[in-house]
């Protein structure tokens, strides 16, 4: 099979990826090991979008231009139910002019045996669960009511310790009683298939015990039940690929602006570890740095890009760019630098209109 350019992953880098470089007349091929696409968030019920404004009182004002700022609108207009997909159970010999890696886990550099950057610590995880038969209370009183039944079975030596880290997802309470819960996982977690697993078996026991424990001691919660579990843990930090360019946090923290900066950052650092809260390192207030195009091109291989959660940056500064208002924007400048490569042999011819459309863009 051959094409133009090859996307690996169908999240939300991966379709942003696929759609800029479609724009540019190209041959695309999006390839997904699921049978679904949106990454991540599907895979782990992600209920919100950070990154798409800035942080600042007053009312919501987009960070984000060009594609992540129209992909928020149209998601906000509307919802989908269903996407058909493909699953294919044979080998299939691709040959494509470039390569965009948003797969998460820079699955192309490190098959091809690249330099790769390890995080010293990686991130907690979460799990999110569908449950049914909450309080008639409102989200604030009825994640208190939760939480404090919850200490009262690590008090008891019922429930894990940890098992108060339990968040609602914001907007997903509805007037029946049902709503998505997220369940801190205080233990690092990476994206190796071994670590993967044994925190989902994790993630799923402590959920199952904590419904059971709540619908045992508190009256208003004798009909709670768990309606539906995510496929997969939401990790947050892996393996990075060695690009031309390295983001890292003094960038973050001074607001950076690059002349070849080509996508939008405006999610402070967020770290999640033992706590309850997450470790939050904050620049500048209705401010934002922006990415260098280099930072999403292969130093060793002149036609591989990457985008999403896994392209060249310092542990500090994925912390920040790993959002999907930014792995929008990274998605979207990925492809479009991968386009550019194959229709004039360079990459940085791509910088000046990818600056128009996702930097310079008008508010």
């Amino acid at each position: 099979m051959n094409t133009d350019v090859l996307v690996i992953g169908a999240g939300s880098a991966g379709i942003a990826a696929a759609i800029a470089a479609a724009e540019s007349g190209l041959r695309v091929l999006l390839l997904e090991r699921y049978g679904f696409t949106g990454g991540m968030a599907t895979a782990a019920m992600v209920g919100t979008i950070c990154g798409l404004y800035y942080r600042g009182s007053g009312q919501p004002q987009y960070a984000v231009q060009g594609f992540a700022r129209e992909f928020a609108a149209a998601i906000a207009e509307r919802s989908i139910d269903q996407v058909n997909a493909v699953a294919l159970d044979r080998q299939l010999t691709i040959q494509a002019q470039a390569i965009v890696d948003c797969s998460g886990e820079a699955l192309i550099p490190t098959l091809a045996g690249q330099e790769m950057q390890e995080d010293d610590r990686h991130q907690a995880g979460a799990f999110v669960f569908q449950v049914a038969g909450l309080s008639a209370l409102d989200a604030r009183s009825m994640i208190l009511q939760l939480i404090r039944c919850s200490k009262k079975g690590i008090h008891s030596g019922v429930l894990h310790e940890h098992s108060d880290h339990l968040s609602l997802v914001p907007g997903t309470l509805r007037d029946d009683g049902s709503a998505l819960l997220k369940l801190g996982l205080p233990r690092s977690c990476d994206s190796s298939p071994e670590s993967r697993s044994d925190t989902e078996l994790l993630a799923r026991r402590r959920a199952t015990a904590l419904a059971q424990y709540l619908r045992a001691i508190e009256p208003s919660l004798q009909s709670l039940r768990i309606t539906a579990m995510a496929a997969q843990v939401g990790i947050r930090s892996g393996p990075r690929p060695q690009g031309n360019d390295v983001l890292d946090r003094e960038q973050l923290l001074a607001c950076s602006k690059p002349d070849d900066g080509v996508a939008i950052g405006a999610w402070p650092m967020e770290h999640w570890g033992e706590q309850r809260q997450p470790e939050m390192t904050c620049f500048p207030a209705n401010d934002h740095y922006l990415i260098p195009a280099g930072a999403l091109v292969s130093r060793n291989l002149d036609n591989l890009f990457f985008a999403g959660r896994a392209f060249s940056a310092t542990q500090p500064a994925i912390a920040s760019a790993r959002v999907i208002g930014t792995c929008l924007g990274t998605g979207y400048a990925a492809g479009m630098l991968a386009a550019s490569t194959v229709q004039s042999g360079s990459w940085q011819r791509a910088i000046g209109r990818i600056r128009s459309l996702q930097v310079r863009a008008k508010a």
